[in-house]
């Protein structure tokens, strides 16, 4: 999608080494694609992915309760 990655198909070589030159030649798209990257992992750090479990666990543990 070139938003935060360059998608491929899986054993196409030549896809692959052309998506390689393209990120390396193309600047902008490069940076971009990192800044992308960063903005999805902030989105789901180790903390963030605890909280989830951590709630979703007290919101099946309060349904089971109230049965």
């Amino acid at each position: 999608n070139n938003m935060n990655c360059i998608m491929i198909e899986p054993k196409n070589y030549k896809l692959i080494s052309n998506s390689i030159i393209k990120i390396i030649s193309q600047s902008e798209l490069r940076r971009k694609i990192i800044s992308e990257g960063y903005k999805i992992s902030n989105r789901y750090t180790l903390e963030k992915q605890i909280d989830l479990i951590i709630n979703n666990l007290k919101g099946y543990m309060n349904d089971s309760s109230n049965k």
